[in-house]
């Protein structure tokens, strides 16, 4: 099974395999995670819903079934503390400059994070993120 719930768009067909896409929300103000995560989904065939505010994504989450959320720890309204309030059932990927304290690691996962990464954030990192969500949800650990 692919990352999340399949998104609006019809059905893609590949090599004669129909791939179904899917959905990930980009909470990010900085274009290196932005383009970090978007490399990695298209590839994969997987939709990032970008957005920059708190505000913005739960306009987002009312009307889209996303399967990770990739958020940056301070964003323009609020911080991933606010996020992580309103998106109990999906895996939140907190992205947290390297300057900060490993208490904000600490906290985030204490909060619910599925795991910190660190800010501009890696393909290397995003595509284990990715790996990571689809193996928690084929095993049912998340």
């Amino acid at each position: 099974m692919l990352l999340g719930a399949p998104s609006s768009r019809p059905e893609a067909q590949e090599g004669g395999v129909t791939a179904v896409k899917r959905q990930v929300l980009v909470v990010s103000s900085e274009a290196a995670n932005r383009r970090a995560i978007e490399e990695v989904t298209r590839a994969w065939m997987i939709d990032a819903i970008i957005c920059s505010s708190l505000q913005e994504s739960r306009a987002i989450l009312a009307t889209h079934g996303v399967a990770a959320v990739f958020c940056e720890d301070h964003l323009t309204d609020g911080t991933y503390r606010d996020l992580l309030s309103i998106v109990p059932k999906v895996p939140v990927i907190v992205m947290v400059s390297d300057d900060k304290d490993e208490s904000v690691d600490r906290e985030a996962l204490a909060l619910g994070a599925l795991d910190v990464i660190g800010s501009p954030c890696s393909r290397q990192d995003v595509q284990w993120m990715i790996i990571r969500t689809m193996q928690d949800r084929a095993t049912g650990t998340r």
